[in-house]
């Protein structure tokens, strides 16, 4: 998953377990995977900060150091 661009990626899942909070993204090519807190994603060195009931947050930092919060949303017809 950290060779991927996370605009390729798709969030098809959210997952609330007592304190734990989980996601399930899927590559173009539809393989799935979970998705944590503080776990690598994205090809810019991104980390998943925050899992929400409707998106999950990157933190993505360049190679000059800069930051940047990129989000995965979960798809409308997913939401229930």
């Amino acid at each position: 998953m950290e060779s991927l661009d996370i605009s390729s990626l798709r969030l098809t899942a959210v997952l609330f377990m007592g304190c734990e909070k989980w996601a399930l993204v899927e590559e173009p090519g539809g393989k799935g995977h979970e998705v944590g807190m503080g776990m690598c994603l994205g090809n810019n060195r991104g980390k998943v900060t925050n899992i929400l009931q409707d998106r999950i947050l990157i933190r993505e930092v360049s190679e000059d150091g800069a930051e940047k919060i990129r989000e995965l949303f979960l798809h409308k017809n997913m939401i229930q």
